[in-house]
């Protein structure tokens, strides 16, 4: 079940970031996975992703951001991440590796603040 969902999930960001994205898309997938200990890391990233997309306050963005900062971070040490591709994060360069989903996100919100993972080539 991880990897199909984490290749809808990852269609849904590819849409949203295309400006096509549907809130009740997101919900659908995020709210039927059946939870466990293997890809928690990754569902709760995926929803801080959604939160960020359709976020309308402001005021929580940068909340929000460094949220996702910590969540990568986890990575490291997490069985779905670490047994990837290193471009993902996880494992002994997670240290060094950015969140492009992350990146791609904040650029088209516009982010204005600071984060490891902003879009910075323009």
């Amino acid at each position: 079940e991880g990897e199909e969902f984490y290749r809808l999930l990852n269609f849904e960001l590819a849409k949203s970031l295309m400006g096509k994205h549907n809130k009740d898309e997101w919900d659908n997938i995020l709210n039927n996975l059946k939870p466990n200990k293997r890809i928690n890391l990754c569902i709760q990233t995926y929803k801080i992703y959604s939160q960020l997309l359709f976020n309308k306050d402001v005021n929580k963005t940068n909340d929000l951001v460094k949220h996702a900062e910590d969540l990568f971070l986890k990575r490291k040490n997490d069985s779905f991440y670490s047994g990837g591709e290193g471009i993902e994060g996880g494992g002994l360069y997670n240290d060094v590796t950015v969140d492009y989903r992350l990146a791609a996100i904040l650029k088209f919100i516009a982010y204005d603040g600071e984060s490891i993972h902003k879009w910075i080539w323009d």
